[in-house]
């Protein structure tokens, strides 16, 4: 593992910071996560919100909360668009999350950054910041004036459950659901990771790759189809229901793919 330099580590710790009990609990007054949290209906929560929308500098804290022996824990890491070290900042974050809160496994670490920068990504666009998965050059400032307040860097760790065709395949048809059946699917929008699990009962036959909302979310792509006659998308949600966005999105990690591949293996409709 490569040892971070000092001066990194102790500008990290300057922005580091962490809630103590009655902060947390003030904060779940105004947020059903965190609320959530405190009232042991789910074991932790990742957040992002801004301090002040009007300041030019858009300071913004992330944060992780949880509970642990019955103790809330919860800690938060000071972030700008602007920020030099911002993603190597977050990285070291997401490590301390995980190696202290979690398995502390590479690929934990991993679930974790990409969540943050998910959650970077959805704020700093809806506030007018144009972002960029790669630098164009070693010398390309993150925050270069564009159509918008800025060009911000935020790199992702690419998921290799999508890149090794467990689930996406080339599919170019796909069986008929009978009349007590219908589909299951699961999407994914590669702008920021995100799955929906929804269904369907449209009959028709269909091409995956081209069966996406392409008119409103281009990088939407429906990477697993199964054909069910038990309610499984409600199913699927409780079983998710810790990594609820909203709705039917959910923000599922490699672990939760292989769970979902190995469960619905048997409703395969290729």
């Amino acid at each position: 593992m490569t040892k971070i330099p000092q001066k990194i580590l102790v500008e990290f710790e300057n922005n580091f910071f962490e809630y103590d009990e009655e902060q947390i609990i003030r904060f779940s007054k105004n947020n059903g996560n965190i609320f959530a949290v405190v009232n042991d209906m789910c074991k932790e929560v990742y957040g992002l919100y801004i301090l002040d929308e009007n300041d030019p500098t858009f300071i913004c804290h992330i944060f992780y909360i949880t509970k642990v022996n019955q103790n809330l824990k919860g800690f938060g890491l000071q972030i700008s668009p602007t920020q030099e070290r911002r993603n190597q900042f977050v990285s070291i974050f997401s490590a301390y999350i995980a190696k202290n809160f979690q398995d502390g496994s590479k690929r934990q670490v991993e679930t974790v950054f990409n969540t943050f920068q998910n959650m970077q990504i959805l704020t700093f666009e809806q506030n007018g910041y144009d972002i960029i998965p790669e630098l164009p050059n070693k010398k390309a400032s993150i925050a270069i004036k564009y159509n918008g307040k800025g060009i911000v860097h935020i790199p992702r760790i690419t998921n290799e459950i999508i890149t090794n065709n467990k689930f996406e395949k080339e599919f170019s048809t796909v069986q008929i659901p009978k009349i007590d059946e219908h589909f299951v699917y699961l999407m994914l929008n590669r702008r920021n990771g995100y799955f929906k699990i929804g269904k369907s009962k449209n009959s028709r036959t269909l091409k995956i790759r081209e069966k996406t909302l392409q008119s409103e979310e281009p990088d939407m792509i429906i990477v697993g189809l199964w054909i069910v006659k038990e309610n499984y998308e409600k199913i699927l949600h409780m079983e998710f229901k810790d990594k609820r966005l909203r709705g039917e999105w959910f923000n599922l990690d490699e672990t939760d793919l292989d769970f979902l591949h190995n469960k619905m293996k048997k409703f395969a409709c290729i």
